[in-house]
C-alpha cells in the first residue's frame, strides 16, 4: 500500500527493458521571471515566444521588437540588448551566432555580441504571411500560410535563396499551427490544415518522406523526439504517436484530461503547444503549463503543473528549466527538476546484472522487485541506499521475468 506522502518510481522490466513509470503530479513553481512586476512594468510587452542559447534567453516582443536577456542567474533576468524591426516581431529561433526573427519579413540576424545585435539580411515571400521559424543543420526553416515551410540557404546571409519547400497533405493551407514548426535531428514537424481537417505532420528532412496524423479542426500543435509524436488536440488532450514509420502513424497513448480542470471551458477545448526534450514533453495551454513524461508512450504520466495567468505559447526547454511566455504577462521560468522520477537501467557484466539508477544525488532510495506488473502484485524491497553520483551502479541478482523499481524515499 503506497503512503500517502509524495514519492516518484520508476520500474524496468529487466529482461526486455520495458519502462513503466508512477508518479503523483505536483505544482511547480517559477523561480524567474520578466518583467518582474508586469502590472507596474513600463517596457512594452508582448511576449510571443522565447529561445534560449547559453546564457541568454532572445524574446520575440511584438511592437517592442527583440529583446536579449542574461540569464544565467535564472532568478533575475536582465535586459541586455534588443533589436527594432519595423514590424512587431511574432517568433524568434537562435542557432550559433545567427537569430531568425518574423518582423520585416523573415530576418537573420547577428547575435554575437548579445548587447549590439545587427541585420544581415532578410527574405520575404510576397503575399503569403510567415508564421514561425526554426532551423535545420545551418540551413533556415521558415513556415508560410497557404505555401509551406520553406528551407533558406543563408550562407550568403544578405541573400538567403530558397532551396525548396515542404508541404503537408493540404498545400493549399499550409501552416505552422499554435505551437510552430519543431525539428529533431533530421525531422521536422507541423500542424497543416484543410476544410475542416487539420493534421500533424511529420517529415524526414533527409530525403522529405513525410507522414501525417490527425482528426477534424483539433490538432494546434505537433512535437517529435526519436521516433515518438505528440500531438495536442484541442478535445482529445495529448495524444503520443509511433512514427518511426511515417506511412503508418499510430497512436499509443494520450493524457485527455490536461486542460480539462477547471476553470476551462465544459464545452470545447484549448489551443495548445508542445516542447519535446527527450522523454520530457511541456504543454502550454490553459488553464496551466503541464509537464508529462512519456517514456513509455502508452502510458504518458503528468509530473506536475504551474497555474498560468493567461494562455501561455510555446516554452523552450533547456536542461530542466522550461521558460514559458505569457504575452503582455512577459515570460516565465519554471524549474521541473523536482518532480522528475528517478530512473533504472540495466546491463550485464558476465553473469552479473547491474541496475543504473539516476535520481538526486544525497537521497535515500531503494529498488523493489517483483515478478508480476498485475494490480496486486507483491513487491519486494532491497535494502535502501544513498544515491552518491548521478548514474550510480547497483547489482542484483536476477530471475527470469524479474521486474524492478526504484523509489525515492522521504
Amino acid at each position: 500500500m503506497w503512503k500517502k506522502h509524495s514519492f516518484k518510481t520508476i520500474s524496468l522490466l529487466g529482461s526486455m527493458g520495458l519502462f513503466l513509470a508512477s508518479v503523483r503530479a505536483q505544482s511547480l513553481s517559477v523561480i524567474g521571471k520578466w518583467p518582474g512586476d508586469p502590472q507596474t512594468s513600463t517596457n512594452t510587452v508582448a511576449v510571443a515566444k522565447v529561445d534560449v542559447q547559453g546564457n541568454f534567453a532572445y524574446l520575440a516582443n511584438g511592437v517592442g521588437g527583440l529583446q536579449i536577456l542574461d540569464v544565467s542567474n535564472p532568478a533575475n533576468p536582465l535586459p541586455v540588448g534588443e533589436y527594432k524591426s519595423a514590424a512587431a516581431v511574432r517568433d524568434v529561433s537562435v542557432s550559433g551566432t545567427n537569430a531568425l526573427i518574423i518582423g520585416d519579413g523573415i530576418q537573420i540576424l547577428d547575435v554575437s555580441n548579445p548587447n549590439s545585435p545587427r541585420l544581415l539580411g532578410s527574405f520575404q515571400k510576397a503575399t503569403y504571411q510567415a508564421t514561425s521559424v526554426g532551423w535545420w543543420n545551418e540551413k533556415a526553416l521558415a513556415s508560410f500560410n497557404d505555401y509551406g515551410v520553406v528551407i533558406l540557404d543563408i550562407s550568403n546571409p544578405a541573400a538567403p535563396q530558397e532551396v525548396t519547400v515542404v508541404q503537408g497533405p493540404y498545400s493549399s493551407m499550409a501552416t505552422s499551427g499554435f505551437g510552430g514548426i519543431q525539428t529533431s535531428s533530421s525531422f521536422l514537424a507541423f500542424v497543416n490544415s484543410g476544410g475542416l481537417e487539420t493534421r500533424a505532420t511529420f517529415v524526414d528532412l533527409r530525403n522529405g518522406a513525410q507522414g501525417s496524423w490527425g482528426v477534424l479542426n483539433w490538432v494546434t500543435s505537433a512535437a517529435l523526439n526519436n521516433g515518438i509524436g505528440c500531438v495536442w488536440t484541442t478535445k482529445g488532450g495529448l495524444k503520443v504517436l509511433d512514427i518511426h514509420d511515417l506511412n503508418a502513424i499510430t497512436q499509443v497513448g494520450e493524457i485527455s484530461a490536461l486542460g480539462r480542470v477547471p476553470p476551462a471551458p465544459a464545452i470545447g477545448g484549448m489551443d495548445g503547444a508542445l516542447t519535446q526534450s527527450g522523454n520530457i514533453v511541456v504543454v502550454s495551454t490553459y488553464p496551466a503549463v503541464y509537464v508529462v513524461d512519456v517514456t513509455l508512450p502508452s502510458a504518458p504520466k503528468e509530473l506536475g503543473r504551474y497555474q498560468t495567468r493567461s494562455l501561455p505559447n510555446r516554452a523552450t526547454v533547456r536542461g530542466t528549466l522550461a521558460f514559458v511566455p505569457e504575452g503582455p504577462g512577459g515570460f516565465e521560468i519554471i524549474d521541473f527538476g523536482p518532480v522528475l522520477p528517478p530512473t533504472v537501467g540495466i546491463s550485464r557484466a558476465g553473469q552479473q546484472t547491474i541496475l543504473q539508477i539516476g535520481g538526486k544525488v544525497g537521497k535515500q532510495h531503494a529498488i523493489e522487485t517483483s515478478s508480476s506488473l498485475d494490480a496486486g502484485a507483491t513487491w519486494s524491497r532491497l535494502p535502501s541506499f544513498t544515491l552518491t553520483q548521478p548514474n550510480q551502479p547497483v547489482p542484483v541478482t536476477a530471475t527470469t521475468n524479474t521486474f524492478y523499481r526504484v523509489v525515492e524515499e522521504p
